[in-house]
């Protein structure tokens, strides 16, 4: 698993000017790839990995090329059909110089071009560069669990893994998308392919965009767009299923992703996505490290390390278990506002990355997830009101029995300072979500409401993963997101996956007679964060000052927004969390855009100043400072690499191969 990032310019050759700002966007990779990285420069195009080894941890450090060299690719993700196609590949001529999975796209490309995309099995985000054509092609997984951005203009495209690095490194503008934030304000979350950047779109699932030089003209010659979402078409052809069939099909999903010999270990919150996960895992003492949960010594909530306890002890698993304390999630709660690019739509943010963290101490590269079963076999507490209520066909029905959205009366009424604009910007947001899940006629809500949650809520999640987990070093995979998985429970009746309101019911049946005690019949309980009793403590009182104080500079948002969200409601608006939570995420993405600073500077705000110091230094891994030198000749095509941050070895590509 990787960071990558890259750009082919239209009129002008790679300069030093260039070199110097793609370099910074390297950098701020290191969190994504702390194992080295490479960087392969032509006339036009600059492509970079970083590198996190775990398939292939002795050849790591080169791009993927075919025979003669002519294509180049880079990648984040794995590829878990690789050994099919590497067969296919090699009897078409195709020499193979690592075991990575990933070596597949460039010979692949080769071989059938935009058609190869249809034929990954696995979760990625590619880009991939052809030095006869001109061509520099980019993609990304159906499902989505990869993220991918870029920016175009008259000059040049450039893509990369996160938003913040096209906008801190100077290749994209930094101006806000209007669009991005009114999502923030409603759905939580820009929803794709807008981003809280004007001039950066998100690649969407499924997607591949191919852009390229004339040459000697200067001109762009290709834009393609195609998209292919069927992954998630509802056809509800069975009306029966067999539990045997999704036992065997989850137990083949997380065998494929079970790494060889590398440290791994999994999640368990004691709900029963992740409890199946676990129970599905080998008992490897060498690999595999503790089981891992995050909980939270507070009154009003339940604290989920109780849960996990219950279900290692059923299980014969050794857990790991942490207890968050405020000042824990006050240090962290900024840098992952500035680590995402824009607001925390999810307060488990932190101590996700907080565990994700500590697994890399352990040594462990990859972390198993049970994301994606939820939006899969209807676990959430709404699907039982859609699946009973007729469909309107409006974009509000599927709003207004959700609690992740925001109600949009409070909104357009209290907290926007420009009602035309809200106005506006919310009949755009109900369109997209028209165009995500069209009515489908007068029936039960919940085949629409799935559709919905599959590719808008679930894409927040998996965004959230990538984020978090890459950026502590760690690669979270997710075997409820497979593709034969996802396939199978598509061609069920959605009114399969709930009985007497209880959902997950395909689930719970395939596994209630092969897990012990009440496991496989557990409640979901959501990773509570303990955020309404904290805003009130004194831990928090200056922060929250800070955050009002800050959010009065935003034109599009009320001066007293965070007023009128007081806990308590002063000016006659009671906040829920998810609101005033939303709002003062906001606040702290607007104070690193608008000012500019750093997460340094921000923390300032958050903790005292003896804490300072130890944050900034356990997030020093998250930018890489290089700095390559040049003379003003540059030699191309070349290939710089390093194996760890520090030295570098540059030559001209296809002067060696083996390096």
């Amino acid at each position: 698993m990787c960071g990558i990032i890259g750009l082919i310019l239209y009129k002008e050759k790679i300069s030093i000017s260039i070199f110097r700002r793609f370099e910074i966007g390297v950098g701020l990779m290191k969190g994504r790839g702390p194992d080295g990285f490479w960087i392969f420069g032509d006339n036009n195009v600059l492509l970079c990995q970083t590198s996190l080894l775990i398939t292939d941890p002795s050849e790591g450090y080169r791009p993927y090329s075919n025979n003669d060299l002519s294509i180049i690719a880079c990648a984040n993700g794995e590829i878990y059909n690789s050994d099919d196609l590497r067969s296919k590949l090699e009897k078409t001529g195709a020499i193979f110089r690592s075991d990575s999975d990933c070596e597949v796209l460039a010979h692949g490309y080769e071989v059938w071009k935009e058609k190869l995309f249809e034929k990954l099995d696995g979760m990625f985000a590619v880009a991939i560069y052809d030095q006869k054509t001109k061509l520099l092609t980019v993609a990304r997984d159906k499902v989505g669990i990869r993220p991918l951005y870029y920016t175009n203009n008259d000059k040049f495209f450039a893509f990369a893994s996160e938003p913040r690095f096209l906008i801190e490194s100077g290749l994209a503008n930094s101006a806000i998308s209007e669009e991005g934030l009114f999502h923030s304000l409603i759905v939580r979350n820009p929803i794709e392919p807008y981003t809280m950047y004007k001039d950066v779109s998100a690649v969407l699932p499924g997607q591949v965009l191919s852009f390229g030089v004339d040459v000697p003209e200067g001109k762009p010659t290709t834009f393609s767009n195609s998209s292919n979402t069927t992954i998630w078409t509802n056809k509800p052809y069975k009306e029966t299923f067999f539990e045997e069939d999704i036992y065997n099909l989850i137990s083949y999903s997380v065998e494929r992703r079970i790494p060889k010999k590398i440290k791994y270990g999994a999640f368990l919150s004691g709900g029963l996505d992740s409890t199946i996960i676990n129970f599905m895992m080998p008992r490897d003492p060498i690999y595999r490290i503790q089981s891992m949960v995050c909980g939270f010594d507070a009154p009003d909530i339940i604290d989920e390390k109780n849960a996990a306890k219950h279900a290692a002890k059923l299980l014969n698993i050794d857990l790991h278990s942490r207890t968050i304390t405020p000042e824990t999630f006050l240090s962290f709660w900024p840098f992952l506002v500035w680590l995402n690019s824009g607001p925390l739509m999810f307060n488990s943010s932190i101590p996700l990355y907080m565990l994700c963290k500590e697994a890399n101490s352990l040594g462990a590269k990859v972390m198993l997830s049970g994301e994606g079963a939820d939006e899969l076999f209807a676990g959430y507490s709404h699907y039982p009101y859609y699946n009973t209520h007729e469909d309107d066909g409006s974009p509000d029905f599927l709003f207004d029995f959700d609690e992740e959205i925001i109600n949009s009366n409070l909104i357009l009424k209290h907290l926007v300072k420009d009602k035309n604009w809200a106005v506006k910007q919310w009949s755009g947001l109900k369109e997209l979500i028209t165009n995500i899940a069209p009515f489908e006629g007068k029936h039960n809500g919940l085949n629409r409401k799935l559709k919905l949650d599959r590719q808008l809520y679930l894409n927040s999640l998996l965004m959230r993963q990538d984020r978090v987990g890459l950026n502590a070093s760690i690669e979270i995979r997710v075997p409820y997101l497979d593709h034969k998985i996802i396939k199978e429970i598509n061609d069920y009746n959605p009114r399969l996956h709930l009985e007497e309101n209880i959902g997950k019911i395909l689930l719970r049946k395939s596994f209630e007679k092969r897990i012990a005690g009440d496991l496989a019949w557990i409640s979901k309980s959501g990773f509570p964060v303990p955020f309404k009793s904290w805003i009130l403590s004194p831990e928090f009182k200056n922060v929250y000052s800070f955050l009002i104080d800050n959010l009065k500079t935003l034109e599009y948002i009320c001066p007293d927004a965070c007023l009128r969200l007081k806990p308590f409601g002063n000016l006659g608006q009671t906040a829920t969390i998810k609101e005033l939570w939303t709002i003062l995420n906001i606040s702290i993405w607007w104070f690193f855009h608008s000012s500019s600073k750093s997460f340094s500077d921000c923390i300032s705000k958050f903790i005292p100043e003896d804490k300072i110091e130890t944050i900034i230094m356990a997030n020093n891994n998250s930018k890489g400072e290089i700095k390559i030198n040049f003379d003003e000749n540059f030699q191309f095509p070349f290939l710089i690499f390093s194996r760890d941050w520090k030295s570098f070895k540059t030559f001209k590509w296809g002067s060696e191969i083996t390096y």
